[in-house]
């Protein structure tokens, strides 16, 4: 199983997750400028990311926002060219504050066959209003595996590490554990939010040397 590692996020988000925050040394003047303009995300909006240390690998952030009994809700789909979608999630957007609801996620064996696994969500804090520099918050999701009835744990810790005029820089500690063999696979993600744009790029680090650095170029 290649863990979804070329997604992130995720959200990751997080898938998030897909993002997120703070607004300046002092006291910000709005969080929500620096996560995706949920307010603009009625109609349909994908952002393309294109990885440096490879140009013909991208990914592709397809993102909408909803409403449901007063509750907003943003849903983001993440995908490249080779494999397909490989993570859908689903938040709630409440006081500034963003919630995993749900997350899916996606497989691919050697013959392009799909594999869909379920989540259950142990932890769901994608966004905190106001997070602090050095504080973290953390998601956390269960899933059956893709090629056995062995249980993981997918989880992502962020800390907030800098913030500037324009841009938050997050650190985010990512871990995939079988939990029956104890195995588990973990790497580091730095994301940058921009103001007024949400996500501006994102670099996976991997313990095992090499790494992606994905940088926004285009959305539609």
């Amino acid at each position: 199983m290649r863990a979804n590692t070329n997604s992130f996020f995720v959200y990751v988000l997080s898938i998030s997750i897909l993002y997120i925050l703070v607004s300046c040394n002092s006291q910000p003047e709005n969080d929500e400028n620096y996560y995706f303009p949920v307010k603009d995300l009625f109609s349909e909006k994908t952002y393309c990311f294109v990885n440096l240390n490879d140009t013909t690998e991208k990914a592709f952030w397809k993102t909408k926002t909803y409403v449901s009994d007063n509750d907003t809700f943003l849903q983001t789909t993440i995908s490249d060219k080779k494999d397909g979608i490989m993570d859908e999630t689903l938040e709630k957007i409440s006081n500034g504050d963003s919630k995993l609801i749900s997350y899916t996620l996606n497989d691919y064996d050697d013959k392009g066959n799909k594999f869909t696994s379920q989540s259950m969500i142990i932890d769901s804090s994608l966004f905190k209003s106001n997070q602090k520099i050095g504080e973290k918050i953390q998601w956390k999701i269960r899933y059956k595996n893709f090629r056995s009835t062995d249980t993981c744990e997918f989880s992502k810790i962020r800390t907030l590490v800098k913030t500037d005029r324009n841009l938050k820089t997050f650190s985010d500690q990512m871990k995939i554990e079988d939990l029956k063999t104890k195995r588990s696979h973990c790497y580091s993600v730095t994301m940058i939010y921009q103001k007024n744009l949400g996500l501006a790029s994102y670099e996976m680090m991997f313990p095992e040397g090499g790494n992606k650095n994905f940088i926004f170029i285009s959305s539609k």
